[in-house]
């Protein structure tokens, strides 16, 4: 059994913002990005220390999944089994805002 994969209120908050940023030009392409960003997030379960640490941040471990353009940002919680994705940022943005 694996960990459980928690979007926080701000990850969720940004996968709609995105999912809104691409429909304007392309719905189809919106919804397969999300669902890519969303699968390849799942996997975490499984693999929790998948993605390489986020050096840029000392005092939280955070972790990075990268999905093509997109970077997942998570956290992993050992004492409860939990994953929290905490940012979903655009890797041409430069350095994410975390938490």
């Amino acid at each position: 059994m694996g960990f459980a994969l928690k979007w926080t209120k701000r990850a969720s908050a940004q996968l709609d913002e995105i999912e809104r940023y691409i429909a304007a030009d392309n719905p189809a392409a919106a919804q397969r990005q999300v669902a890519e960003i969303i699968d390849r997030a799942e996997i975490l379960t499984r693999y929790p220390k998948l993605g390489p640490v986020y050096l840029h941040a000392p005092e939280i471990e955070y972790r990075q999944l990268v999905v093509g353009k997109y970077l997942v940002f998570y956290i992993i919680k050992p004492a409860f089994e939990q994953i929290d994705i905490v940012t979903v940022w655009h890797g041409a943005r430069g350095d994410p805002e975390l938490p």
